[in-house]
């Protein structure tokens, strides 16, 4: 049984699965991220922020992007 969370609205507020957590603002925020590899698109219009206090995984099947975006947030590459 999951709780219905009326009340967080925001960017600094997040829900999880037990209900309303203030987590606070973005320590990392990306916007539009477009990334190819020749003619290949990786990824267009990737959006994403991590909230301070919050916890994510990136998640996907071989050459979707993972290390790509971490490259990207490490200023390995940059996006296109």
């Amino acid at each position: 049984m999951s709780k219905e969370c009326n009340g967080c609205v925001g960017r600094n507020q997040a829900q999880d699965s037990t209900g309303c957590e203030e987590l606070g603002y973005p320590v990392i925020e990306c916007v539009g991220i477009t990334h190819c590899y020749g003619s290949r698109t990786i990824y267009n219009d990737l959006s994403f922020s991590v909230p301070k206090g919050g916890v994510v995984g990136l998640l996907g099947k071989n050459g979707t992007g993972k290390t790509t975006t971490i490259n990207i947030l490490n200023g390995f590459l940059r996006p296109q």
